[in-house]
């Protein structure tokens, strides 16, 4: 491969594990606020008809619901992904700092 292209593949891939990085920092600071959404939401689809009816029926909020709900998900999705990849990447290189103190 030449240098070049070795040089900007590696740019792009640093790129883009940045941007992960800063998405997911901006996500925690908002993820209670989305799964405190989430449990709302279900609720309100459980017993929001006999609690809140006014609420449960209205049209705007059930709208709001179907296209943020699926959003949220997908970032608690993210962060999860997230975590367990830095977990998995923090275990392979203790492994690593433990097998080159044996040596």
């Amino acid at each position: 491969m030449n240098e070049n292209v070795a040089s900007d593949v590696k740019h792009k891939l640093d790129l883009a594990a940045t941007t992960v990085r800063d998405a997911v920092l901006m996500l925690n600071v908002v993820r209670p606020t989305m799964e405190q959404f989430l449990r709302e939401a279900k609720d309100m689809e459980s017993f929001g008809a006999f609690v809140r009816p006014d609420l449960y029926f209205d049209r705007r909020r059930e709208r709001m619901s179907k296209a943020v709900g699926p959003l949220f998900q997908a970032a608690i999705a993210l962060l999860d992904a997230h975590a367990n990849a830095a977990e998995k990447l923090v275990n392979l290189v203790t492994d690593e700092i433990r097998k080159d103190q044996t040596k």
